[in-house]
């Protein structure tokens, strides 16, 4: 019997000026609409950073890393800082992967923090 994939989920939350979107679940094709439609507002919100947690994301296919995407493009319009908190060495590897390792947030999960 496979592992048991919790479902998609999506939280936000603010604390001072950044915004902590925490996706969990499978972050999918049938999960990305789901998440656009919970950050359509964040980049709006009185912050200056905008964090996407993936940490306990357990897929994550293209659909997903494009609609973290669409969220990136939208902060970056606002003119906002924006990073993905991805502990979990699949997820490093497929920003990595795609040439998007420098979204990662410095610190998390094994990416150094600039000195």
């Amino acid at each position: 019997m496979g592992k048991h994939i919790p479902p998609f989920r999506t939280e936000v939350e603010t604390v001072a000026t950044v915004a902590t979107v925490r996706v969990s679940g499978e972050f999918d094709a049938a999960a990305a609409p789901h998440f656009d439609a919970q950050t359509a507002e964040v980049h709006t919100m009185k912050v200056t950073v905008v964090e996407v947690d993936i940490s306990d994301v357990r897929i994550l296919d293209s659909a997903g890393v494009g609609a973290i995407m669409r969220l990136r493009q939208a902060v970056a319009d606002e003119g906002l800082e924006f990073g993905i908190v991805a502990p979990q060495p699949f997820q490093r590897r497929l920003f990595k992967i795609t040439g998007l390792e420098h979204l990662l947030t410095p610190g998390s999960g094994g990416v150094p923090s600039p000195n």
